[in-house]
């Protein structure tokens, strides 16, 4: 892209790393907490490294617990329907501190990074009975659509329409930030209250710190597979699923995350680097070493899927592998590299 083109264009970047990190706490691990120092201090340099890559563009910076609180209680000021009505959102950090329904929906790609459409995170079940679920728990309540922000609107509308079909009685939408355009054929198909709290300018892109950090759970596309027009994670055998980080040599930066070619692959291994540093981190607290299966076999509430290099054709079988050896192999080797035999 020519740096004209990113003149006053504005880069989203969402941080939940703590968050997530914390929850692997669900597979026995001991955690360090989202106060930690390694975030700040990993956040810094990762908006560091973008601002420099894309110059002229506005890094806007967005803490997921501060959009978070800043969401549920200016919505209640606002609007009256929020006062009794059950929350329901594609995001923990909003549905579960206010006793809401998490629906677990993310965007799956085939092997070669194409999009296949809608579809379960991982260890979930499939959208059309979690929706059929959140129908069922809800009836006779007031339902609010809360959602931290809206790209193209596309899973929005999606959701809209679903609840409709479910007879869901859906009051009211708020969002944290949206993106001119985002909401206009959302509301062609729901009339009600939609409260924004906040427009972004001009977008070049959104990304969660999370789709930069191999291992930690929801980083990245899921691999996932079509079957009787519904779309489910790819699995192996014993419940293990992959996606794509968004970082080389996994993915290509450059279309996924908007980083120019000449800074992808640098800050590929900062973020490769630091995750690295993380898992030591979590080693020396635990006093063992965390191998891949103890992630990904592990609670569908911090499910991880195993790094998949898109375009590769092979699903790595590298369970017994520790996490940060692998991590160091990549970002000093490259995954095309890596003896094979080791996984």
């Amino acid at each position: 892209m020519d740096k004209l083109q990113w003149k006053d264009k504005v880069y989203v970047l969402t941080l939940d790393l703590g968050n997530k990190v914390k929850s692997l706490r669900h597979t026995g691990l001991k955690t360090i907490d989202p106060g930690d120092s390694f975030f700040s201090t990993f956040h810094d340099g990762l908006v560091n490294r973008i601002q420099d890559a894309l110059h002229g563009v506005s890094v806007q910076v967005i803490s997921m617990d501060s959009l978070a609180e800043k969401i549920i209680s200016r919505a209640i000021d606002k609007s009256s329907v929020l006062s009794d009505a059950v929350i329901v959102s594609t995001c923990s950090e909003i549905a579960v501190p206010s006793k809401g329904h998490v629906l677990e929906i993310n965007r799956l790609v085939d092997s070669n990074g194409s999009i296949l459409g809608l579809g379960p995170r991982p260890g979930h079940p499939p959208l059309e009975d979690q929706i059929d679920g959140i129908a069922h728990l809800t009836r006779g309540q007031k339902i609010v659509l809360v959602e931290d922000g809206a790209f193209s609107g596309e899973t929005l509308l999606y959701v809209v329409k679903k609840f409709k079909e479910k007879g869901v009685d859906l009051k009211a939408i708020v969002i944290g930030f949206v993106f001119p355009g985002s909401l206009e054929k959302v509301k062609d198909e729901f009339i009600g209250e939609i409260l924004v709290m906040e427009e972004i300018g001009v977008p070049l892109d959104w990304i969660p710190d999370h789709d930069f950090t191999p291992f930690i759970p929801n980083c990245g596309r899921v691999v996932g597979v079509g079957f009787n027009e519904t779309i489910l994670p790819f699995y192996t055998y014993n419940g293990a699923s992959y996606s794509v980080p968004y970082v080389h040599p996994f993915s290509p930066m450059e279309k996924w995350a908007s980083i120019p070619e000449k800074s992808a692959y640098a800050i590929s291994e900062y973020c490769l680097r630091e995750t690295r540093k993380l898992f030591l981190a979590l080693e020396e607290l635990n006093g063992r070493k965390i191998k891949v299966k103890d992630l990904v076999l592990g609670s569908a509430r911090s499910k991880v899927s195993v790094p998949f290099k898109i375009n590769s054709g092979r699903f790595l079988q590298m369970f017994d592998v520790n996490v940060e050896v692998f991590l160091k192999d990549v970002y000093s080797h490259g995954i095309l590299h890596i003896d094979k035999n080791k996984y």
